[in-house]
C-alpha cells in the first residue's frame, strides 16, 4: 500500500510522480518526472482547466479554471465553525485509531511523519 498526500506534491511533484511511478511498476527517470511535473503544475492544469476539470460539456461551472484552486494548507479551516472542527479532530482520531505518526502524515504528508501500512 502506498499513500499520497498533496503537500508531497507540492513540494516535489517530479519526486513524487516518480515514487507513484514505481509504485506502479512503471520507471519514470528524472527527465521525463520533470516534463510530467511541468503538465501537472497548477497552472498548468488551469490553462487547459476546459480540457481537463470534470463534467466541463455540461456546464456545470461558471468558471473551469477555478476547479483548479489554489489549494493551499490549512485552508479548510476557514470554513470550519468550532462545532466541525472538533469533529474533524475525532474523526481524524477514529480513523489513525491511536497512531500519532498517522495523524502527523495526515496532516503534513511525509515530512511531518510515516504513515503505518
Amino acid at each position: 500500500m502506498a499513500l499520497f498526500h498533496y503537500r508531497d506534491y507540492q513540494e516535489d511533484l517530479a519526486g513524487e510522480l516518480q515514487r507513484l511511478g514505481a509504485e506502479l511498476g512503471i520507471e519514470i527517470d528524472s527527465r521525463r518526472a520533470g516534463e510530467l511535473a511541468a503538465e501537472a503544475a497548477l497552472d498548468r492544469m488551469r490553462a487547459r482547466a476546459e480540457e481537463l476539470a470534470p463534467d466541463t460539456g455540461h456546464n456545470h461551472w461558471l468558471d473551469t479554471r477555478r476547479f483548479f484552486r489554489s489549494g493551499g494548507r490549512g485552508e479548510w479551516s476557514d470554513r470550519f465553525t468550532e462545532e466541525l472542527a472538533d469533529r474533524y479532530a475525532e474523526r481524524v482520531e477514529e480513523f489513525a485509531d491511536g497512531d500519532a505518526d498517522f495523524v502527523a502524515w495526515l496532516h503534513e504528508g511525509r515530512g511531518g511523519a510515516n504513515p503505518s501500512p
